[in-house]
């Protein structure tokens, strides 16, 4: 309970400095994926369980970031907030799913990072995978770092890990982004971070 509450503690002070620092783009891999992962349970503010209403005031009309929403009503649905900028020289396309439902809850958040350059989505992964290993100790024992495509294998690479005691679980994976026929689509490569009850 007490590192619950030392999470919560976390993001309501991010959620402060939110809109200030929601212009800022990152320079390496390192600031991208700490900001996601080092601490345990939330990023951006968001933490599963969170009120609809707090979301909607950190995320509705942030700026920066371009807003849609993947499906839904005011009852419910999926969020997508994205934004495209260089990443050690390299182009890349941030978005946030956030998935909830009125009046309630959050119940579940992904992080995405898009690029048609593999090396940069292996170099996120990876940061994200040694972090989520000093969080959660049984991330080591889940999956080997090896990329996975579409082509080899019908799944991406993944680890899900309960989260204590928060009683959540956490995804992370890689993958390529490949039609039917196994063409590669435009972005190719794509990581994703997901919390979800």
């Amino acid at each position: 309970m007490k590192k619950f509450l030392k999470t919560m503690l976390a993001a309501s002070i991010f959620a402060l400095t939110l809109t200030a620092s929601s212009f800022a783009s990152y320079s390496n891999v390192n600031e991208l994926a700490d900001t996601i992962n080092k601490e345990p349970g939330t990023f951006y503010t968001l933490y599963a369980g969170m009120p609809v209403s707090d979301y909607k005031e950190n995320w509705y009309g942030i700026k920066g970031w371009k807003q849609g929403r993947n499906w839904g009503d005011d009852k419910g649905g999926q969020d997508v907030f994205s934004r495209s900028y260089k990443l050690e020289g390299t182009p890349i396309t941030e978005k946030v799913l956030v998935t909830w439902n009125y009046p309630l809850n959050v119940f579940s958040f992904t992080f995405v990072v898009e690029s048609n350059n593999p090396k940069i989505i292996e170099k996120i992964y990876n940061r994200l995978y040694d972090n989520a290993c000093i969080n959660y100790p049984n991330f080591s024992n889940s999956i080997s770092r090896k990329w996975i495509s579409a082509k080899d294998s019908p799944k991406p690479a993944y680890i899900i890990e309960k989260m204590e005691p928060y009683d959540k679980t956490i995804m992370l994976y890689m993958s390529d982004n490949r039609d039917a026929h196994y063409e590669l689509l435009n972005p190719k490569y794509k990581v994703y971070y997901r919390i979800f009850n």
